[in-house]
């Protein structure tokens, strides 16, 4: 498997838990859209939350998803 391959597995994978989470939490979390910051090595969530004009990022203050 390339890398390439390793990262969009990782992002199918971490996109479906966070969808799994978005629908539990969707009356209190109410997330518009989301879609991952492409900002390698790391990729954090980027997501729009009712209300708010300004993208918010999972996880913030510089954290994120990296290669391993």
């Amino acid at each position: 498997m390339t890398e390439a391959q390793r990262i969009a597995a990782g992002k199918r994978w971490i996109g479906e838990a966070f969808e799994r989470l978005r629908g539990a939490y969707r009356r209190t979390v109410p997330i518009v859209a989301w879609d991952w910051q492409e900002e390698d090595p790391a990729y954090p969530i980027r997501l729009h939350l009712a209300g708010h004009a300004a993208p918010l990022y999972i996880p913030t203050q510089g954290l994120g998803f990296g290669r391993g």
